[in-house]
């Protein structure tokens, strides 16, 4: 589990979390089709807020 950190507004944080996937096991993954982010925070102003997941090959999703 990540540390927990206190986040100002207009700030921003980059999480990079890095997996080998079982490489070199036979049951490796080859493609993942879904994550599943839990998060647990506290703000203020609704719609001040962005979560984007970045894949290793540079595709954005935008975290609703």
């Amino acid at each position: 589990m990540l540390p927990y950190r206190h986040v100002e507004g207009g700030q921003e944080i980059e999480v990079v979390l890095h997996t080998s996937g079982c490489a070199g096991q036979q049951n490796a993954v080859q493609y993942l089709e879904h994550v599943e982010l839990r998060l647990d925070m506290e703000y203020t102003r609704r719609g001040a807020l962005a979560i984007d997941l970045t894949s290793p090959q540079g595709q954005n999703s935008t975290v609703a």
